[in-house]
C-alpha cells in the first residue's frame, strides 16, 4: 500500500473539501504510487475542475488586440534562457510580460493571456498554442545536448539542501546525493522528460506541468519504439524550422544577431547569466559546487538520453550556420543585421 487510508481521507478534505464517499473509494486511492500521485489524481478530477471554475474570479472583458505582436520564448532548461529572457523582456512594459514560468499555460483562459505581449517559460510547443493572437512569434535557444545535461546536473547539485527540501525538488536532492554516473542511472532520472531527449520532447510531445526539477511518476514515451523516435524527431524538426527564430548557446553573440534580425528588434547584449559560477554568487538559493570533468564512462552513459536531441541539434546547428552566413553576406559589417 503506497498511500495510507488516513492520507487519502486528508487529501479529499484538503483538495475536494469533503470526506471520501466510501471505503471502496479510499481503498482505490491507496493504490497510487505516492502522495504526489494522489494529489495529481484529485486535482485532475472533474470534481476539482468544477470547483476551481466556480471559485475563480471572472476576468473583466478585454479587447484582445489579436493582431499585436506577441513573442513567446520557449525556455528549455539549461540552454541560456535566463539571459535571453532578460534581453527580450526589456522590450516590453512589465504589465505586458506574462508571469507564468512553467508549463501551465493551459490553466489560463484566453482572456487572461490576451493582454500579455511577451511569454517566457519552460513551455512545450503544444501549450503555446493556447496563446491567442494572429501575430505570435516563437523563439528558443538550443545547446549541445550532453553539455546541457551536465549543466543541468551541476545546477541541481548547487541547490542548498534546505531549498530543495522545502520546495520538494527531488531531482536537486538526488543530484546532491549522487555522482553524475549514479544520478543519470537513477530510476527517477532515466526517462525523466526534462532529462531524456528534452529538446525533441519540447517540440513533439506534451511535457508535464509544474516545476521541472521534480520527479514525475508517469513520464510519457520513456523508451519509445524506433518508429516513434523517428516520428518525434521529424515532428520536432518541422516545428522548429517554422519558429520565427532560434539561437545556439555555443555561439551566443551570433544568436543574438540572428534573433534580432528575424524578430525585427534591436537586442542589446547583457552579461550572460547562464554561467553557473556567476549564478551561484548572485542567488541565495544556491551554493558553490565544483564541476568535475566528464569521464569516458559518463560520456557513453549520456548517449541514450541525448540520442534524439543530438539528431535535432545537428540539423538545427547546420541551419543556424546557414542563417549566420546569409546575414554576414547581407550585412558585411560584423555587427550589422541588427535593426536600428
Amino acid at each position: 500500500m503506497a498511500v495510507s487510508p488516513l492520507e487519502v481521507a486528508e487529501g479529499f478534505r484538503w483538495i475536494l473539501g469533503r470526506e471520501p464517499e466510501s471505503e471502496y473509494t479510499i481503498e482505490a486511492h491507496t493504490k497510487v504510487s505516492d502522495l504526489r500521485a494522489l494529489q495529481i489524481a484529485l486535482i485532475r478530477s472533474d470534481e476539482f475542475r468544477q470547483r476551481y471554475i466556480h471559485l475563480r474570479c471572472p476576468s473583466p472583458a478585454r479587447d484582445l488586440h489579436l493582431d499585436d505582436l506577441r513573442i513567446v520564448f520557449i525556455h528549455i532548461p539549461k540552454c541560456g534562457g535566463t539571459t535571453v529572457r532578460q534581453i527580450l523582456s526589456s522590450h516590453f512594459a512589465p504589465d505586458l510580460v506574462c508571469p507564468e514560468r512553467f508549463n501551465r499555460l493551459h490553466d489560463w483562459t484566453m482572456g487572461d493571456l490576451a493582454p500579455f505581449r511577451f511569454f517566457c517559460g519552460h513551455f512545450d510547443y503544444e501549450s503555446c498554442r493556447a496563446i491567442p493572437g494572429a501575430n505570435t512569434k516563437l523563439v528558443t535557444m538550443l545547446r549541445d545536448p550532453k553539455d546541457r545535461l551536465m549543466s543541468l546536473y551541476f545546477f541541481l547539485k548547487a541547490h542548498r539542501h534546505e531549498v530543495a527540501w522545502a520546495e520538494n525538488l527531488e531531482l536537486a536532492l538526488l543530484a546532491r546525493q549522487l555522482a553524475p554516473e549514479a544520478f543519470f542511472c537513477h530510476p527517477s532520472v532515466v526517462g525523466h522528460p526534462y532529462v531524456c531527449n528534452t529538446i525533441v520532447r519540447t517540440f513533439s510531445s506534451p511535457l508535464p506541468q509544474g516545476r521541472w526539477e521534480m520527479t514525475f511518476t508517469d513520464p510519457s514515451d520513456v523508451d519509445p519504439p524506433p518508429s516513434r523516435q523517428n516520428e518525434m524527431v521529424e515532428q520536432a524538426w518541422r516545428v522548429l524550422k517554422d519558429f520565427a527564430s532560434f539561437g545556439i548557446l555555443e555561439d551566443f553573440d551570433a544568436s543574438l544577431r540572428v534573433i534580432s534580425h528575424q524578430l525585427g528588434l534591436k537586442l542589446m547584449p547583457v552579461p550572460p547569466q547562464v554561467v553557473l559560477t556567476e549564478v551561484i554568487h548572485s542567488s541565495p538559493r544556491l551554493e558553490p559546487v565544483v564541476p568535475s570533468p566528464v569521464s569516458a564512462e559518463l560520456d557513453a552513459l549520456l548517449d541514450k538520453p541525448t540520442a534524439l536531441d543530438q539528431i535535432l541539434y545537428r540539423r538545427a546547428a547546420a541551419l543556424f550556420r546557414l542563417r549566420v552566413e546569409e546575414l554576414r553576406l547581407a550585412y558585411p559589417d560584423s555587427r550589422a543585421g541588427e535593426p536600428s
